[in-house]
């Protein structure tokens, strides 16, 4: 007797769904198959016996062996029937919980699409707004980038103003014009407002200008620097020490503010606390030229020739570092004076006027002199040579022409010592492109006066040559 198992559909579910669970349902599952394979054997080898036993012991009932063998595949028949389809109805209940995890889990998939589909959407959102918002922020910095460059012509166009009261107005509107623009040194624009008032000598107003720069800049050494030089000015040296103190907390390795605090402490006679800050001041920058003006200045009143020769020492050295440092120059020619040298003390004095001036300055004044002369203005020709002479006594052009300026007016004796004079510079610079026209000069003057025991032209290079060496001697 066979008994078909009627098939039921499978759900195919991938592996990685199956949880612990489930395996192990599968296992039980297992076992019951093992029993009942091992009881279908059992009942085949009953099967078997059941011949000879139901053939040698039935009394009452006379079975056939054919009926027993057919009992017994029933009764095993059943049995294999009550397994199967408890086993078939195990498989259907796991089926339908793996469908339900299936389902549980494709709604948990949908639901976490949604959000990460409201997450894209939201993030788009973000992105978009932070985008705006840096698209304004540009535009924001190109103005203010804009703003700033106007800003900064204008500082320079003003500062460019020799005239203080312009330059204070022309801040003043600045200050109006551009304020709370990030990255402007406002502090800056106070203290120059402040140097124009210093200037015009309103001083009120200058330190009202350096205090407000303090205020806008209260991390600033240099708007503390500001005050303390005002207060220089104002010859309260306590007063500016204190300012320049807090400029060197922010600023401790500044040569320049060592070097104020330095020059308020001798102007009030403390040397020893002066040198302290000038030797500070040479660690950081070991070329000031001031530091070593201001040792020069200690032996001022000393007449020792130690005390001179270290002062000089000191002059030489402010001067080598800083050949235009005029004071240092003036302070060594009144130097020379208290030696008794005093040609030396004139030529420092001289070094001062003629590098403190500019060349085209003399230069215009010359030009000026011989375009006079050329319309026969000789007054105001030689006033223009004279004005050139105080300002570079050594300029062999001007020297020619006012040789011939005092010759035009018959003032020749001054016109001859000109011309000497002429001579002797264009040897020393080597300047020789008036030598011809001063020669011929020369000649006409010697020529118009044969009984005067002036230089003849054929004798001026060995004049020069000796006094040459004479000044060198």
């Amino acid at each position: 007797m066979s008994v078909s198992v009627p098939c039921h559909p499978c759900h195919l579910v991938p592996c990685h769904l199956i949880n612990d669970a489930n395996l192990n349902s599968m296992s039980k599952l297992h076992i019951i198959y093992i029993v009942i394979i091992a009881a279908l054997l059992l009942a085949l080898c009953c099967m078997w016996q059941s011949k000879v036993i139901f053939w040698q012991t039935t009394d009452a009932v006379h079975l056939e062996p054919g009926t027993a063998i057919t009992i017994w595949a029933a009764v095993l028949t059943i049995v294999f029937l009550v397994f199967s389809i408890v086993g078939l109805i195990n498989i259907d209940h796991r089926i339908s919980e793996l469908n339900k995890t299936k389902e549980e889990m494709q709604k948990t998939s949908l639901e976490m699409r949604e959000q990460l589909t409201k997450l894209k959407t939201s993030t788009d959102e973000e992105r978009e707004k932070i985008v705006k918002g840096a698209e304004a922020e540009l535009k924001k910095i190109i103005n203010e980038s804009a703003i700033r460059q106007n800003l900064f012509d204008e500082l320079g166009r003003v500062a460019a103003d020799p005239a203080p009261d312009k330059r204070a107005q022309g801040y003043a509107e600045i200050l109006k014009l551009y304020p709370n623009l990030s990255g402007v040194n406002y502090g800056f624009i106070h203290v120059c407002r402040g140097d124009a008032f210093m200037q015009m000598h309103k001083f009120d107003k200058a330190l009202i200008e350096y205090e407000e720069a303090v205020k806008h800049n209260p991390k600033e050494a240099g708007c503390y620097n500001a005050l303390g030089n005002y207060y220089v000015q104002m010859k309260d040296f306590p007063k500016s020490i204190e300012y320049f103190q807090k400029a060197l907390e922010l600023k401790p390795e500044s040569d320049s503010i060592l070097m104020n605090i330095g020059n308020s402490y001798a102007a009030q006679g403390l040397h020893d606390e002066a040198k302290e800050y000038f030797e500070k001041a040479l660690t950081y920058n070991p070329d000031i030229a001031e530091v070593y003006y201001n040792k020069s200045i200690e032996y001022n009143q000393k007449d020792d020739p130690m005390s001179i020769e270290k002062k000089m020492h000191y002059l030489d050295h402010c001067l080598e570092l800083n050949p235009l440092f005029y004071r240092a120059r003036i302070n060594k020619a009144a130097t020379f004076k208290q030696m008794g040298e005093n040609e030396k003390a004139i030529d420092e004095y001289t070094k001062v006027i003629t590098e403190g001036v500019s060349h085209d300055y003399v230069m215009a004044l010359v030009e000026r002199g011989y375009n006079y002369r050329q319309l026969d203005n000789v007054a105001m020709s030689l006033l223009s040579h004279q004005q050139a002479f105080y300002l570079d006594p050594h300029n062999v052009q001007n020297l020619f022409n006012l040789a011939i300026c005092h010759i035009s007016l018959y003032q020749f004796l001054q016109g001859y010592n000109f011309l000497l004079q002429a001579f002797y510079e264009a040897e020393l610079q080597s300047v020789h492109e008036f030598d011809h026209d001063m020669e011929v000069q020369l000649k006409q003057l010697c020529d118009h006066f044969p009984d005067k025991p002036f230089i003849r032209p054929e004798g001026i290079k060995d004049y020069v040559v000796e006094r040459i060496k004479a000044s060198r001697s």
